[in-house]
């Protein structure tokens, strides 16, 4: 799983949020990707957060290794926003 942060003004983020409706309905979603959330922090809402999981972490290295940008930080850089990105395996799953 991936996890892309940024801090998102107010007056941006319905930009960021029609960047991320754009991206998930594309049909340049790269092989692998199992499931897309944009969330933002319930207590600071200028945090945003685009969480990706990989069917696999090969599709995630192969999506990483293909020189193009992720649209996760995409949407975040086309804002001017350096965002915080993360790896992280997931272990468990309900249900």
């Amino acid at each position: 799983m991936t996890i892309v942060k940024g801090r998102v003004v107010a007056s941006k983020s319905s930009e960021l949020e029609k960047t991320y409706d754009a991206l998930k309905t594309g049909a340049d979603l790269p092989p692998g990707l199992q499931m897309s959330l944009l969330a933002r922090d319930a207590t600071d809402p200028e945090s945003y957060f685009i969480l990706t999981v990989w069917e696999s972490r090969d599709a995630l290295e192969r999506m990483r290794s293909s020189g193009q940008v992720p649209a996760a930080v995409a949407a975040f850089k086309n804002l001017g926003v350096e965002p915080q990105i993360s790896i992280s395996e997931i272990r468990k799953r309900l249900p």
